[in-house]
């Protein structure tokens, strides 16, 4: 009984310290969207992206492309859009600006559109005739 009193005595405790904010989010880096699709001729993907993070002090994001792209925006700011330009994957990690340590990573993937691979049926398969 005693146990059980003191568990919920540790929960509220920690409830109450993540409500004030005594503990820092875990760091995260997302984007939008992820998926980019590129037309069977062309080779690049020209898109607009939004990425968004959590992180507790001041971070730079690093776009691993052949050129890589390094943005660190200023402290404070949970978002920013980008356009890049990209012929495969490409992973943005986000790196703590003092040491340069990665704290989270996002990919967008490039995938090329591609033509169905089979034959549409022209009779239905329950047909008689």
């Amino acid at each position: 009984m005693a146990s059980r009193f003191y568990f919920l005595l540790i929960l509220l405790l920690l409830l109450q310290a993540e409500a004030r904010g005594d503990i820092a989010p875990e760091p995260s880096l997302s984007l939008r969207p992820s998926l980019c699709l590129t037309e069977k001729d062309a080779n690049d993907c020209d898109i607009r992206l939004e990425l968004q993070w959590t992180a507790p002090g001041p971070i730079c994001i690093e776009a691993k492309l052949e050129t890589p792209a390094l943005w660190c925006p200023e402290e404070g700011l949970t978002e920013l859009t980008i356009n890049i330009s990209a012929d495969r994957d490409v992973e943005f990690v986000l790196l703590d600006k003092s040491d340069s340590q990665p704290l989270a990573e996002a990919r967008l993937q490039v995938k090329p559109v591609t033509e169905s691979s089979f034959r549409r049926r022209f009779r239905n398969p329950w047909s008689l005739f």
